[in-house]
């Protein structure tokens, strides 16, 4: 009692919403938070790599897979790069300026797109000989996610977390449908 804590991520918001000053919380999802630290900062630390678990938890990411990374240099992009290393994948961000795709190699990106300037389903398709990606892990939505699906594997998991492109999208189904793609 009287300790600083943050929650961990990963339990339903419906039953156990954090939004709060004080909340209701299982102690063995809590985490010490150093005094150095804001509550601000501790909330923050953890949510770029619980997002970019979605590529296990939802993904199932696996040792061969071509994962396509959209929003790249962000957090939750880099997070994403990481634990596509880390399982082993292949990780290709995307990006739209080419300024920073020097630091997205260096981050570990095994392959940068540049969307401004390429075609992005056809580089992807490129990377992959033909194959095209097993995940998408999407943090724009919107038009670009159309493009995505043109780029994946058959039965690939595109993965949408953010809508840096817009609340909606256009999307043909047969790409969907043919390709037995999951949409997330």
């Amino acid at each position: 009692p009287g300790d600083r804590v943050a929650t961990l991520f990963g339990l339903e918001m419906d039953r156990y919403g954090t939004h709060g000053e004080l909340i209701l919380y299982p102690a063995d999802m809590l985490v010490a938070v150093p005094a150095d630290l804001s509550m601000i900062e501790a909330a923050a630390s953890w949510m770029q790599y619980g997002t970019a678990y979605g590529l296990i938890d939802v993904g199932r990411i696996a040792a061969s897979d071509a994962v396509v990374i959209n929003a790249a240099s962000s957090s939750v992009g880099l997070a994403a790069i990481q634990i596509a290393l880390a399982e082993g994948a292949t990780p290709i961000a995307i990006t739209r300026t080419r300024s920073k795709a020097d630091a997205l190699l260096a981050a570990g990106a095994a392959h940068v797109i540049v969307s401004d300037e390429e075609d992005v389903p056809a580089r992807i398709r490129d990377i992959t000989g033909g194959a095209g990606a097993r995940i998408a892990f999407d943090a724009v939505a919107g038009a670009p996610l159309a493009e995505l699906l043109a780029a994946m594997a058959p039965r690939g998991a595109v993965i949408v977390y953010g809508m840096l492109g817009g609340f909606s999208v256009e999307l043909m189904l047969p790409l969907l449908m043919m390709g037995n793609l999951a949409l997330h």
